[in-house]
């Protein structure tokens, strides 16, 4: 569910190219593909420090991952318990997409997070 996108620069004298991969926008309007906010607890929102992610049940392989606005993905942690803690504080105030994968499901939530 990702994007490869580039930006092509021409002058006179030179031509550059850089390309990023990022999670198109589209999708950071609560996506949810099989979860659903039944089965996953995203709290609090807005967040300042930290943001919890509580499974009704663990799925295998789950991994939580952050990314901001742009799509640059800023976060990735591997969910090990039925809580997880996802370290914020070091990420400046904004508008972020939250995505849980694991065991062929995928649940998207948009979170904020507010000045300290």
């Amino acid at each position: 569910d990702t994007l490869n996108v580039c930006l092509i620069a021409y002058g006179m004298c030179f031509n550059d190219t850089v390309c990023k991969e990022v999670v198109p926008l589209r999708n950071i309007n609560s996506v949810h593909e099989l979860y659903n906010d039944e089965n996953i607890k995203v709290y609090p929102v807005p967040a300042d420090r930290h943001i919890s992610v509580m499974f009704n049940a663990l799925p295998s392989n789950a991994v939580i991952d952050l990314y901001d606005a742009s799509g640059k993905h800023v976060r990735s942690i591997n969910a090990v318990s039925r809580e997880v803690t996802v370290p914020v504080s070091d990420l400046s105030p904004g508008v972020y997409m939250l995505r849980v994968s694991g065991s062929d499901q995928k649940y998207t939530k948009k979170i904020v997070i507010s000045n300290r």
